[in-house]
């Protein structure tokens, strides 16, 4: 459907602005090369080609006109932005020339597929082909222009070279004669010279050896008094390391004995209460034995076989779990004094083995160990006394020259230290 209002917007499209601007921005335009001017000639023809249907009346044209012409505006936008990113100073870069091509390429077929009318008139026709020839008229004039240019460029400089080269000529021979000349007097000079460079380097020589010689002497002085300065410093170094490693042993191994005799002293205590606990138990069993006791005697009820095997029987079993709780009680007093006596073992090794070397105290540590891990878990199988013994199995099983070097050790550790 067409109406009034979309026949004079076609008239008034973008389109024939923008043609007519881009017309006058590529007749300003200046190719370089013969490519430039072939595709400024090419893209303006078509422009001016696209601008002459303006004056074509807008009834003749398919009615989706009004789409058409934004199509080909578009490619004419295309046209526009690559010529105003072209800087006429030197010729179109490829991608350039390639987008004006493919632009112009585009209105072309544009034109033809969308069956734009080419009917112009004879007048029309005269003027656009005109147009066209004139566009390749002027890009031709150009080119010759151009080409006769640089002929008169090239001539103009080829005279330049041609006079410089005569003038750089005569200079370098008169250049070549002061040269002669001057080497000549420079040989005599570099041979005066050359000899008395000769004497005085000797003369400095001799002065550098001399000055070497005595530098190497105290060189080595001041290096040997250094390797020895290091080396006491080094010892000294070594020393205080070798004491701080002792010292460091002899911590851990305080701190080791400390801690095992307080273990030892922890399960003492708690083996003390123990036994405490157990004594207050069978005290209190057997004074409820004996309390029940009396008043079954006192009573005035009479006697019956049957309840007298009962009250038999119950104050056997107090008497029975009394017995069972102080002999407990007995048994974890042995067990506290043991651990008492390890502890204060413990405790004494390292002030009794102060004085001894590392192997000696190492020795006294398994003989210790020996007596009392050994002993102790052998009175613990056969029942015997707490009562420390020095004849225990544990010294027994040792043989003469163990026990000999162990009596040695406590020999040295108790000699006061020099």
């Amino acid at each position: 459907m067409t109406t009034r209002e979309e026949i004079d917007a076609f008239k008034q499209h973008r389109l024939w602005a923008l043609t007519a601007q881009t017309i006058r921005g590529l007749g300003d335009a200046k190719g370089r090369s013969s490519t430039d001017r072939e595709t400024i000639a090419r893209t303006l023809a078509i422009t001016k080609y696209v601008n002459g249907c303006r004056s074509i009346e807008a009834y003749l044209f398919p009615a989706d006109r009004e789409a058409q012409a934004n199509n080909i505006a578009g490619q004419v936008d295309v046209i526009a932005s690559q010529l105003a990113g072209w800087d006429q100073d030197a010729a179109m870069l490829p991608p350039t020339v390639a987008s004006l091509d493919s632009a112009s390429d585009q209105i072309l077929a544009y034109i033809t597929q969308y069956t734009w009318p080419t009917v112009l008139g004879r007048s029309a026709n005269v003027r656009v082909l005109a147009e066209i020839a004139e566009s390749y008229r002027e890009a031709a004039e150009q080119s010759l222009q151009a080409v006769e240019d640089g002929a008169a460029t090239v001539q103009g400089r080829f005279t330049e070279i041609e006079a410089e080269a005569s003038a750089l000529i005569a200079e370098a021979e008169t250049r070549g004669k002061e040269a002669a000349a001057s080497l000549a007097s420079i040989a005599e000079t570099q041979a005066a010279q050359a000899e008395n460079a000769q004497g005085q380097l000797q003369q400095v020589l001799k002065k550098v050896q001399g000055a070497a010689e005595g530098a190497q002497t105290d060189i080595r002085a001041v290096a040997e008094n250094d390797r020895e300065h290091m080396k006491a410093e080094a010892e000294n170094l070594l020393a205080g390391l070798r004491e701080n490693h002792e010292t460091g042993n002899e911590l851990v191994r305080k701190v080791a004995d400390q801690s095992v005799g307080g273990g030892y002293l922890e399960f003492a205590k708690s083996e003390k209460m123990a036994s405490t606990r157990w004594n207050v138990i069978g005290i209190v069993a057997v004074v409820a034995a004996f309390i029940y006791l009396a008043l079954v005697f006192w009573s005035q009820q009479a006697t019956t076989v049957e309840s007298s095997i009962l009250k038999l029987g119950i104050s056997l079993s107090v008497v029975g779990f009394s017995a069972y709780a102080f002999r407990e009680g007995g048994k974890r007093q042995r067990q506290s004094l043991e651990a008492r006596y390890r502890a204060l073992d413990v405790l004494a090794m390292p002030p009794f083995s102060k004085d001894l070397t590392e192997e000696q105290q190492q020795r006294l540590r398994f003989i210790m160990g020996e007596r009392l891990f050994a002993s102790s878990a052998e009175r613990a199988l056969s029942g015997k006394s707490h009562v420390r013994d020095t004849a225990t199995p544990g010294i027994a099983g040792f043989d003469e020259a163990t026990i000999a070097s162990a009596i040695e050790l406590v020999r040295a550790a108790a000699k006061p230290s020099t």
